[in-house]
């Protein structure tokens, strides 16, 4: 039986398939980087000896927060507009129910 794909490296695959597609999931994914590298590679107030370097990665760790509060905002937007939907749709199937009854009352006392 012959394979119709090459076989490719399974973990550049595996990269492959885990790595962001939007610009926003490359923005965060840029972020977490440079906060890994700023928490394993500083020593006091330099990065890898450079005090430059430290200020670089610390104003791009501070811009790393924009896309990490667009995600919990959109998320949070998310989240409210579900509950608020089914919030209204119970009410709506509350509302329906009394006026179904009352029209029911209604049609027997006539």
């Amino acid at each position: 039986m012959s394979r119709s794909r090459k076989s490719k490296f399974p973990l550049a695959e595996l990269v492959k398939s885990l790595a962001p597609i939007t610009w926003t999931g490359r923005f965060m994914l840029a972020g977490v980087v440079v906060w890994f590298v700023n928490w394993v590679f500083v020593e006091g107030e330099t990065l890898f000896g450079s005090r430059g370097l430290k200020t670089v990665v610390d104003v791009a760790s501070a811009l790393a927060f924009i896309p990490l509060a667009y995600f919990f905002i959109r998320g949070a937007r998310w989240v409210a507009g579900v509950t608020s939907t089914s919030r209204t749709r119970s009410a709506m199937r509350s509302a329906t129910r009394k006026f179904s009854n009352t029209v029911a009352v209604v049609a027997r006392v006539r």
